[in-house]
């Protein structure tokens, strides 16, 4: 018999380990049996325990969703409530998981199909029919025929009301005397009345790029506003000017004005400004309780740019129109910039005008000559 233990290699006493208390009297073999029984001995390799016991393996099912392990805690009734809402809405908001299968139709469903289409077309058509038969015999007990109402008279009286409106389209134009004058002159920014500061005429307007022009003339049916410069064009020419339209110019640079029918003979003059005092402010003035009515020169003085304008409601015979002006102004403007202007001349603020700059300040100053004193008709051929 061994002295030692097979084990640890302690000392034995009556077969006994007296370090391990392993029993050597045994057989290797069978102790070495007894060591490797298990519970597991007849499971397949693969399995899971469960309280110290095995259990067999369950091949997981294809195409089913993983859900994790419910506590065994929860009530039953809220885990089957839940379970239904999962199903619900993987139901409404996603396909199966299995393969999809279109929709097919049988022969006698493809046939059905083709069947109640064409009934539905013979209905159109059968309803369609009817309505023709039927309006065309309304239209045949009706007491006018076609050619009732489209008589002579007809197109005789609309021919009228054509040639009518011709006429009078005609007439407001009006015409320029091909005859007259050679004139022209560079004018700069500010307001100009035919007749007085422009003899009437056919123009030609030059200007750089920046300056521009708008001419105001109700009577003859004219309103016309072009800036130089855009499309490459720095030359307008058959510019027909009347008596009494309103010319503006805007821009650093001056406009030029040249025409050979000038009617100089028919030409008025302005009379001197019975103002003589200035006015300088920022932000919102009215004519007639910050500053007297009448025409001014308007200056920027300020360090600031920006837009002038001001606003009046004009008086026509039963109603009112709003008249509106704006133009760009600076101090000391550049080519950078030659939209803006330092001063705008001959500018009449009738009783009333709103006149609006925000920052920008301007200066007030009384124009050397003006064309009237009655201030709110100066506009009476704009529209």
């Amino acid at each position: 018999m061994r002295n030692t233990c097979s084990l640890c290699g302690g000392k034995l006493k009556d077969g006994i380990c007296t370090e391990c208390g392993m029993d050597n009297r045994k057989s290797d073999a069978v102790y070495k049996s007894a060591l490797n029984q298990s519970d597991c001995a007849n499971m397949k390799f693969s399995h899971v325990h469960e309280d110290g016991k095995a259990q067999a393996y369950e091949k997981p099912r294809m195409n089913q969703t993983r859900k994790p392990e419910k506590e065994k805690s929860e009530d039953s009734a809220t885990e089957k409530a839940r379970d239904k809402g999962a199903a619900s809405y993987s139901a409404s908001q996603h396909q199966s998981t299995g393969a999809y299968t279109p929709r097919t139709f049988t022969q006698g469903q493809k046939q059905g199909k083709k069947s109640i289409g064409l009934i539905l077309i013979i209905g159109i058509i059968v309803v369609g029919v009817i309505f023709l038969l039927v309006n065309g015999i309304s239209n045949m007990d009706s007491p006018e025929t076609t050619d009732e109402i489209w008589d002579d008279d007809f197109f005789a009286e609309d021919e009228e009301n054509l040639q009518n409106e011709d006429d009078q389209f005609a007439g407001a134009n009006g015409s320029l005397d091909e005859d007259g004058e050679v004139w022209e002159e560079e004018l700069m920014a500010g307001m100009y009345v035919v007749g007085i500061d422009i003899p009437e005429g056919e123009y030609t307007l030059t200007g750089k790029e920046g300056s521009s022009y708008g001419v105001f003339d109700k009577e003859h049916s004219i309103s016309d506003n072009r800036r130089f410069g855009e499309e490459d064009v720095y030359q307008v020419e058959n510019v027909e000017l009347f008596q009494g339209a309103l010319v503006c110019v805007d821009g650093l640079y001056p406009v030029n004005f040249s025409t050979k029918n000038a009617q100089t003979q028919d030409m008025g003059t302005r009379e001197a400004n019975p103002l003589t005092e200035s006015y300088e402010f920022s932000g919102t003035a009215v004519a007639g309780e910050d500053f007297p009515e009448g025409t001014y020169d308007v200056y920027a003085v300020g360090d600031d740019f920006g837009v002038f304008q001001f606003g009046v409601d004009l008086i026509r015979v039963d109603y009112t129109v709003p008249f509106s002006f704006s133009t760009l102004m600076e101090k000391n403007p550049t080519d950078e910039y030659p939209d803006y202007c330092s001063v705008y001349k001959n500018v009449v603020f009738p009783k009333g005008a709103v006149l609006e700059t925000e920052e920008l300040q301007i200066k007030l100053e009384p124009s050397p000559e003006v064309t009237t004193t009655d201030y709110l008709s100066f506009y009476d051929n704009t529209y």
